[in-house]
């Protein structure tokens, strides 16, 4: 957990940093990765931050078709670093990462 806090610090999943202080905002497939981490986290330390905001993250980016910028489309279309299509590699961990965090928050019962 030291790694996570380290990177995620008080549970917050907005913005990363880097040991030099670079802030970095995660989005679509990368989000979708440490959206996970950070649900297994808050269960391991029993801590409600970082469920709060792995729950914002499914609900508000998730669950919707994007129509600019990184996420999945409409037409089934995946777009990760603004405007290349990654259908294969981000496209399907990002499928794969929102059915386990699925499971994960409906097993939880929140």
């Amino acid at each position: 957990m030291d790694t996570v806090e380290r990177f995620y610090p008080n549970g917050g999943l907005a913005n990363r940093f880097y040991p030099a202080g670079i802030g970095v905002h995660d989005t679509a497939g990368n989000l979708a990765m440490t959206t996970e981490v950070l649900i297994v986290r808050a269960a391991i330390k029993e801590d409600q931050i970082p469920l709060n905001e792995a729950l914002k993250n499914y609900r508000n980016d998730f669950l919707k078709y994007k129509t600019s910028g990184d996420g999945l489309y409409a037409d089934g279309s995946f777009i990760q670093h603004k405007n290349h299509p990654y259908n294969n590699w981000y496209g399907a961990l990002f499928i794969n990462r929102v059915a386990e965090i699925s499971y994960l928050i409906i097993k939880s019962g929140v």
